[in-house]
């Protein structure tokens, strides 16, 4: 019994020691097992931590090639498409575009494109941006850290950003589908500076390619790549900068040159408008110029879009100062696209005496500081250059203008010869028949001779006296004495002095001048009504009417001599009272030197008066003598 006893504890004692050496296999099997799976994950981690290193090491040497590479290029456009693929090729993305500014404070256009068709990209390359779209972007609302901006699609489409750099309107509103998911209108911006930590440019990279919004490795990833592009993108920008100044600049002083030796003023403008539209690329432009008689500016010449504008159009001064004046920057030295561009051109005295207003092409924004610099360095050659055309102008005219004095000084000569000549033959030669054939000659003949010799001495004295009168109007000693002067009494004497000249012509004064009297110099009123009557009789056909209108208005007396001649062309009608000037006509039919109506103007102007040739309404002349009306009665 105690055997058996003894027995069961020993099989018992036997079953637990079973047990639990069974028990402690399963641990150490599920240790084992657990240690794994332990190891198994931990060689995963240490293997994804390993990729993501290597990854990571990757992209950074990616990062630090491709930043080496834009380092060693110059043009900014290369160096622009070389960072946006970049950045799709390394960042997963497959599209986005970079906007750049020429210059700070000026507006962002989109200077490179990727991901979209071609004919997109044609269309929108090189476009201004709406500023106020990148002053909300850059606001500090979405600013996350000063190198990385993000514009939640929410947030764009409440504030109604264009939706994405696709612009697909039928994804607009599509909600994001879930967390961490790429919206449409979602906008992430990495800012590029210049060396004064002024923001010169935006990379936005668009459209994920797993359609997942970017984690913060690739965002910093990106903010480090655009920290070490930038330098590559403000080197290009500088230098791209320096090559355009250059250019210009070479092609301002080779063309300065040219137009320093253009003589002819509207060959000269527009030589300047195309070289301008050329060296600055320009879609057109105009010149006005200072007409100083009117104070005006006068437009001159126009190429491109404003040639529609009529040329000789007329700008007020004030106009141009504001104009000048009105060049709103942003920062010092920087057009905005509200400017009215206006180049002055300066003389050699600093007088401004017109300017060049260029037309940007459309939707090219504003121009760069530089290039505004150096138009202005163009306006200024082109100001003296045209200050210089004027004044070539001026002395090629006045040369000519005494050319012409030259030769009416030779031809009055020869007139004058000729005038003194035939009287003085007319006189000496009935004088002389007077002296050797008085005896012979009847009463009747001899008071014919007579008649003519004092006839002739008359003519012979006008002569004399319009000379003498034309040296003192020349020298300005002329002597005026006015005082209260009978008009009709005028009129009267110088007819009748005609009429003795002229018997073949009809003198007809048209009564209305009783009582008319005129503050005037009763001498010289009566030399132009003379001169007036004796001009419309010379060229008045025998038997022609001369007519004779006196009249007053207010303060004022008037005097017309009406003829029945050939008249005078409109466009010779003020020539007519300068000296020494005869019509061709007139001097074929006419004797006459080319001082009578050059006197009488100037006699006219003398006692306070006008002379002018008025619209006769018929064939013929009609001079017009305006004088002073007398206070009160008709005087002495």
């Amino acid at each position: 019994m105690a055997y058996l006893a003894y027995l069961a504890a020993a099989l018992s004692a036997a079953v637990a020691a079973a047990a639990l050496w069974l028990l402690e296999r399963r641990r150490r099997v599920r240790d084992r097992r657990r240690y794994r799976e332990r190891l198994a994950a931990l060689e995963s981690t240490v293997q994804a931590g390993t990729a993501r290193i290597l990854r990571r090491r990757e992209l950074t040497r990616a990062i630090l090639e491709i930043s080496t590479t834009l380092l060693r290029e110059h043009s900014l456009s290369i160096v622009l498409d070389r960072l946006l693929a970049a950045t799709l090729e390394n960042f997963g993305f497959s599209a986005g575009a970079f906007y750049l500014r020429s210059s700070p404070g000026e507006h962002f256009v989109r200077a490179a494109i990727a991901g979209l068709p071609r004919s997109h990209t044609e269309a929108l390359l090189g476009q201004p941006v709406d500023p106020m779209t990148f002053d909300q972007i850059l606001s500090p609302e979405f600013r996350v850290r000063e190198t990385y901006y993000y514009v939640p699609g929410e947030r764009a489409a409440e504030l109604g950003f264009p939706v994405g750099l696709r612009r697909f309107p039928e994804l607009a509103d599509v909600p994001r589908s879930r967390s961490g998911a790429w919206q449409e209108r979602d906008v992430i911006a990495f800012p590029f500076f210049d060396r004064h930590g002024r923001i010169t440019g935006l990379l936005v990279p668009d459209d994920p390619v797993e359609r997942r919004f970017p984690n913060d490795e690739v965002i910093r990833a990106i903010e480090m790549f655009a920290a070490l592009a930038s330098v590559a993108v403000e080197n290009a920008r500088l230098a791209t900068q320096r090559e355009t100044a250059t250019r210009q600049m070479a092609e301002v002083l080779r063309v300065s040159g040219e137009l320093l030796a253009e003589e002819r003023l509207d060959d000269l403008l527009l030589a300047i408008l195309r070289a301008a539209l050329r060296t600055f690329d320009l879609a057109g432009g105009e010149i006005a110029l200072l007409d100083q008689a009117r104070d005006v500016f006068v437009r001159r010449a126009a190429l491109g879009r404003v040639v529609s504008e009529p040329i000789g159009a007329e700008i007020d001064p004030a106009t141009v100062q504001r104009r000048l004046a009105a060049e709103r920057r942003t920062a010092e030295g920087y057009y905005e696209t509200s400017d009215a561009l206006t180049f002055p051109f300066p003389d050699a005295a600093g007088r401004i005496i017109g300017f060049l207003a260029p037309e940007l092409p459309h939707g090219s924004g504003p121009i760069a500081r530089e290039t505004a610099r150096t138009m202005q360095i163009y306006a200024n050659f082109a100001g003296l250059a045209v200050a210089r055309a004027e004044v070539r102008g001026l002395e090629i005219r006045r040369l000519r203008e005494l050319e012409e004095i030259a030769q009416m000084k030779s031809d009055f000569v020869s007139t004058v010869s000729h005038e003194l000549r035939t009287p003085l033959t007319s006189i000496k030669g009935f004088i002389s028949i007077l002296i050797h054939r008085r005896g012979a000659m009847s009463a009747e003949q001899r008071g014919e001779a007579l008649r003519i010799v004092d006839s002739e001495a008359n003519r012979l004295i006008r002569l004399v006296d319009d000379l003498l009168a034309a040296a003192r109007l020349e020298r300005g000693a002329f002597h005026v004495e006015l005082r209260s002067t009978p008009v009709n009494a005028v009129v009267q004497r110088a007819v009748t002095a005609v009429a003795m000249e002229y018997p073949a012509r009809r003198f007809v004064v048209c009564p209305g001048g009783d009582g008319l009297a005129s503050h005037t110099d009763p001498d010289h009123a009566l030399r132009i009504v003379t001169n007036l009557l004796t001009n419309a009789a010379k060229y008045s056909p025998e038997g022609g009417e001369i007519v004779v209108n006196v009249g007053g208005d207010g303060d004022q007396v008037t005097i017309e001599v009406v003829d029945a001649g050939p008249g005078i062309p409109r466009d010779e009608r003020e020539r007519i009272f300068e000296r020494f000037v005869r019509l061709d006509d007139q001097v074929r039919s006419n004797a006459g030197t080319g001082l009578g109506l050059y006197i009488s103007r100037q006699l006219a102007k003398a006692v306070g008066g006008t002379l002018t040739l008025e619209e006769s309404g018929a064939p013929g002349s009609r001079f017009r003598l305006t004088l002073r009306a007398a206070e009160s009665g008709l005087g002495s």
